[in-house]
């Protein structure tokens, strides 16, 4: 099938490693030797090793775009012995810079490293094989294919064959609206897989480069990328993409992406102009998995013969509000004595708000990359970098006194003239039948992850406390961490052993949620990196405890125990099912006539507390009411009829289509479909007209800096619910600020997904337009109640 692409005979010495690479260990000798600065006395030291992470589609200022990281690889690979890094990191499109100590290395494959179950093994070369997506147009196919022969012929690199896949691939992206970053979707991945395993099986190919066809860009996204602001709507699923081949495989494997040419562009920023200078970014692929290492796992081998292994690593380095990734978290959490130094880069920003603090994590904070590069030359020559400051060094210390006291804390909140704060309910003070609701900051950065809250329920009898965030959608039951916990004991964990009243769920009962059990029991199970069959969920019921006075009971509350290293999505211990399932508290919990199933005023400072309540006494004085709706899609969910937006007294209102608006605590933003949110986009620019424009923050597109005002001006917005019951936004809840101490940069806290929404639903209400109001759930009457002003 591959006319044109035949065995090359040999290399280019560019791209070849030495005999005896830096990266190469040698088992049998303690040490090895190299020249100091001194030539003239040896220094018996192993190469430093360095393990250089950006991660791909977040939008990092630096490492985002288009190879813009490149130079940092370049410079740490003149200080360090070797440097290990991952392809977007090393690819810059029609670029690539052949550095013969650095090591290219798959995401997937560097977390298995890191965790020490996947080793990696040095080469002179990999055999070569490329997929084609068989939805790629055929001029833009043979451009692909011309390309793949120029880097034989011209660089001598070993691509030794070619397929196209079964079906075309169906790539799909958009943003993940919790956190801004770029995702997607594999339509056909079982194609890809088919083809891959036909490049190994036939052509003995032990590297594979892949080529999809992408939808062409949306003209807003592109534009911001290209004009280095935004985030590149292609490297999440184009991640997806190699996870899967290497996952399966286990071969290195890295991805290009096929799209038409964009018109040219004035304002193309450097860092994305690497994109630009041809048809395709399939020459940095092919470069780099030409002597990418070798991955080795316990089961097909030693993981030391001639491999470098996770105890080699010396220091990592990370875009400090990244920290999140399985592989950091092996680093920074191993149980060796010799950790590695994790460091940490202030400057590039991320969307994320994964900083080193969420995740117990030492780390040593730099402001940018070339302070970073200085830490790892003192760290190599076995300096402290603090003794090349300025006070660097304070006066030792006697371990009698290094914990005799402890830092005042965090500055206090200050109040911003922005705010509207109207209040009606002391907010250290929580009502009858409640529980106290704490949250999570938002992250100061430009980050758009949500926002979680917490409350803490007893578990077991006795009870056993435990801080659980809570959830209103039909996500599934109750989940809690449950021992043994493996890896995931980083937060208080449910024992069923010390609870007298706990209950397995029987495999087949109505009660078990899954749809094969591992035994007589609702289990399932996992596989982890050694090989070894773990039960990662069991299904259970027991007693929960709700800690008002007098305290109340509920038994018999299905929990679905997370085992052996599962996490939820959440970074508490668990999240409490509150949705219109039979087994969620909401509905097991005692109820009459006279009481709701629950309501919750959300905390919109880390400062304030909200409250829970659950079968409390209907709410009086000033409440409205709109009617709950049916839809097949969230057959569990809390919906209502969003019948338009107001947005103003006398001005115009924005129709929403027919369909219903889902109202969660899981989600910080309200999405829309399109139609209204143009609208509204439109009419909210020209009323603030008078404001400098703001690039976008992740999926928030209509921004606005601020810097130097006391005040601002900002458009009356009302959601108007069937029943003729409105609800009218603060700025508060219409504005997301990405500081909230200092307000500069301000966003309109809506926005229209990339992805499609589910059949009827028009709206998603997110947590920022339900603080300042207690949000009533009287399911027993179909009804959902809004007290205005109520919250602080």
């Amino acid at each position: 099938m591959a006319p044109h692409l035949a065995r090359p005979s040999f290399i280019p010495a560019g791209l070849r490693p030495p005999r005896r690479s830096p990266c190469a260990r040698a088992r049998s000798r303690p040490h090895s030797i190299s020249l100091s600065a001194d030539a003239r006395s040896p220094s018996f030291r192993r190469p430093y090793t360095s393990v250089l992470v950006v991660p791909t589609g977040v939008g990092a200022a630096v490492g985002g775009f288009a190879g813009d990281a490149l130079p940092v690889a370049r410079a740490l690979a003149a200080v360090a012995d070797c440097v290990i890094s991952h392809p977007n990191v090393l690819n810059a499109a029609m670029l690539y810079w052949p550095m013969s100590n650095t090591l290219y290395v798959e995401g997937y494959a560097l977390d298995r490293f890191a965790e020490g179950a996947w080793a990696l093994q040095p080469v002179h070369q990999n055999k070569v094989g490329l997929v084609l997506d068989a939805g790629i147009e055929d001029e833009l196919r043979l451009h692909h294919l011309q390309v793949a022969d120029a880097a034989r012929a011209s660089l001598g690199l070993p691509v030794v064959e070619y397929t196209v896949t079964d079906a075309p691939l169906e790539i799909k992206t958009w943003f993940d609206p919790k956190c801004g970053k770029s995702t997607g979707s594999v339509g056909n991945s079982d194609s890809l897989l088919r083809a891959v395993d036909a490049l190994v099986k036939h052509s003995g190919v032990n590297a594979v480069a892949v080529v999809c066809r992408f939808p062409d860009d949306d003209p807003d996204d592109s534009d911001c990328y290209r004009e280095g602001k935004g985030v590149d709507l292609l490297a999440g699923v184009e991640a997806i993409i190699s996870h899967l081949i290497v996952k399966e495989f286990k071969i290195p494997a890295a991805h290009a992406p096929a799209v038409l040419p964009p018109p040219l562009s004035p304002s193309l920023s450097p860092r994305s102009a690497a994109e630009e200078i041809g048809y395709t970014f399939l020459p940095c692929v092919l470069a780099g998995l030409s002597s990418a290492p070798q991955y080795v796992t316990r089961r097909h081998g030693t993981l030391d013969n001639g491999c470098i292994v996770a105890s080699d690593i010396d220091s990592v380095i990370i875009p400090k509000d990244a920290c999140g990734g399985d592989g950091t978290l092996a680093f920074a959490h191993t149980a060796r004595k010799n950790k590695p130094l994790i460091i940490t880069v202030q400057e590039n920003e991320t969307v994320l708000d994964d900083t080193p603090d969420k995740f117990s994590i030492e780390a040593l904070n730099v402001q940018n990359y070339w302070e970073a590069i200085g830490v790892i030359a003192a760290h190599k020559a076995g300096i402290n970098p603090n003794a090349l400051r300025r006070h660097g060094i304070e006066h030792l210390k006697s371990h009698q006194r290094m914990y005799s006291g402890r830092s005042s804390g965090s500055r206090p909140y200050s109040a911003s003239p922005i705010q509207d704060k109207v209040s009606t309910w002391d907010s250290q003070e929580v009502p009858p039948n409640s529980l106290p609701v704490t949250r999570t900051p938002l992250n100061d950065l430009p980050s758009l992850s949500e926002a979680e809250y917490h409350v803490v329920i007893g578990y077991g009898t006795p009870a056993q406390n435990l801080s659980v965030g809570f959830n209103t959608r039909d996500y599934g039951p109750t989940f809690l961490q449950c021992k043994p916990c493996g890896t995931a004991c980083d937060v208080p964990a449910f024992d069923p052993s010390r609870s007298s009243s706990v209950a397995q769920v029987p495999c087949g009962s109505p009660d078990c949620p899954l749809k094969t059990c591992s035994g007589p029991n609702c289990t399932a199970t996992t596989v982890n990196g050694n090989g070894v069959v773990l039960p990662s969920i069991t299904v259970v019921t027991d007693v929960i405890t709700l800690s008002w006075s007098p305290p109340t009971t509920v038994g018999n509350v299905r929990a679905n125990c997370l085992l052996m290293g599962t996490r939820t999505s959440d970074s508490s211990s668990g999240i409490l099912d509150l949705s219109r399932d039979i087994h969620s508290l909401a509905s097991r919990a005692p109820s009459s006539p006279d009481t709701v199933a629950f309501s919750y005023c959300l905390p919109s400072l880390t400062e304030t507390q909200g409250f829970l309540s659950i079968g409390a006494p209907r709410p009086e004085g000033n409440i409205t009411y709109t009617a709950l709706r049916r839809n097949a899609a969230f057959p569990k969910s809390y919906l209502v009829r969003l019948a338009g937006l107001g947005l103003s007294i006398d001005g115009p209102d924005i129709p929403i289509p027919l369909g219903d608006a889902l109202i969660t605590v899981r989600t910080t933003f309200t999405y829309m479909v399109y139609e209204p949110y143009a609208a509204l986009r439109k009419y909210f620019r020209s009323q603030m007209a008078q404001y400098q424009l703001a690039p976008r923050l992740g999926v928030l597109d209509t921004c606005y800096d601020f810097t130097g005002l006391s005040d601002i001006s900002v458009p009356t917005i009302t959601l108007r619910f069937a029943g003729e019951v409105s609800l009218d936004l603060g700025v508060r809840q219409k504005m997301y600020f990405h500081r909230r101490d200092n307000r500069s940069l301000g966003c309109l806290a809506f926005a229209n997904p990339a992805y499609e929404f589910p059949s009827g639903v028009a709206v998603v209400i997110g947590t920022l337009a339900q603080e300042m109001t207690e949000v009533v759930y009287d399911v027993r009457a179909e009804k959902v109640g809004f007290v205005s002003n109520r919250c602080d």
